[in-house]
This record gives structure tokens, C-alpha cells and sequence, in this order.
């Protein structure tokens, strides 16, 4: 239980920063590498539990601060083009 509330936190903590960064987001809708870091922070947070992560948690995480899903979906793509993450199914993201 401890480590879920530790977990928790962490996410606490990460959504925060998303919505200080995602201030910095310019019209174009860039995407700096801290904020690519910190949905990548998101995923490893939740694949603590398990490999694969549904796409619809990361959503909610990124979301519950202000992050739009679009903005989400470009730091998606942008860390799979990277060869960060992959989809190994539909709906699911996985760390490389």
C-alpha cells in the first residue's frame, strides 16, 4: 500500500510539472524535451505495475493538470518516433 501511495505522489508530481511546461508551449504547439521527459516519466510510473500501459491512463494523468490530449498525442508519437515507446497492441504503450 505504501508504494502505491509513493506512486501517487509521484504522478502528483509529474502532472504538476506537465502543467508548468505546457505553459511554455508555444502556439505551434512544440514540444520541448522536458515535457517529452515528463510523459515518459508518466509511462515508467505506471509500467511500474505492468509492461504495458493503456493510453487512456496516460491520458487521464496528463489531463487531470490541464494537458490537452492533443498535446499528449504529439509527445506519444514524437517518443515513438524516437524509439522510446512502442504500441504493442492497440491502446497500449510500452517502453522500449
Amino acid at each position: 500500500m505504501r508504494e502505491l501511495e509513493e506512486i501517487k505522489q509521484e504522478l502528483k508530481d509529474i502532472v504538476n510539472r506537465i502543467t508548468i511546461i505546457q505553459n511554455r508551449l508555444d502556439k505551434k504547439g512544440y514540444v520541448p524535451t522536458s515535457l517529452r521527459r515528463t510523459v515518459m516519466e508518466i509511462i515508467t510510473a505506471f509500467s511500474s505495475y505492468n509492461n504495458e500501459v493503456e493510453i487512456e491512463k496516460i491520458y487521464k494523468a496528463c489531463e487531470k493538470e490541464g494537458l490537452s490530449r492533443d498535446v499528449t498525442d504529439k509527445n506519444l508519437e514524437r517518443l515513438k518516433g524516437m524509439g522510446e515507446i512502442f504500441e504493442p497492441k492497440r491502446g497500449y504503450i510500452s517502453k522500449l
